[in-house]
């Protein structure tokens, strides 16, 4: 059936794999500073977690994520939400880009403490 395929190809990936629109609950287990794929004159930070028990590498390097990452605790939840990145001028999307927002999530599923959240 459709969406088969890309369901497993999710699964197989190495890498956290998250659709505009979509969120990602995923444990926290640490991280790592590497170079960008995008520029390697640049770092980036790759963080380690576990999707449905599967170890997967997300990067990003926004500072903004990351100083919200350094507030989480390693082996938490947390919610990793990926939006539309919309200019703030002419409020038009660039579809070449995203916005994401690090929230923790508790073991019920519900978000924890709101002034941890950070967009990015």
């Amino acid at each position: 059936k459709m969406g088969d395929l890309a369901d497993r190809a999710k699964q197989q990936s190495k890498f956290l794999i998250i659709e505009k629109g979509q969120m990602a609950v995923v444990r926290y287990l640490d991280y790592r500073i590497v170079p960008s794929n995008l520029d390697p004159t640049k770092d980036v930070v790759q963080y380690r977690v576990s999707e449905d028990g599967r170890e997967k590498f997300w990067s990003n390097g926004s500072a903004a994520v990351m100083r919200t990452m350094d507030k989480i605790k390693k082996g938490v939840l947390i919610g990793i939400q990926r939006s539309a990145w919309i200019n703030q001028k002419d409020g038009t999307e660039d579809k070449s880009k995203s916005t994401y927002t690090v929230i923790e999530i508790d073991e019920s599923g519900n978000p924890v403490d709101r002034s941890a959240t950070a967009e990015a």
